[in-house]
């Protein structure tokens, strides 16, 4: 289910259309992910109070 988590708005282009999802039972843990046309692409498993958006700017 792609579509489960929320957009995530970050100014980086590379990082348009980043999505986000807590993991249910981990709310403390997020997911970031692309949606492709038949899959996902994970792109990090972050701890929520981590600089989450210095993090994914690195990517």
């Amino acid at each position: 289910m792609p579509r489960t988590g929320s957009r995530y708005p970050l100014d980086n282009l590379r990082l348009q259309g980043l999505r986000k999802w807590a993991v249910k039972g981990f709310k403390k843990y997020l997911i970031f992910y692309f949606e492709r046309d038949e899959s996902i692409e994970v792109v990090r498993i972050l701890y929520a109070r981590q600089d989450i958006e210095r993090i994914l700017e690195q990517e």
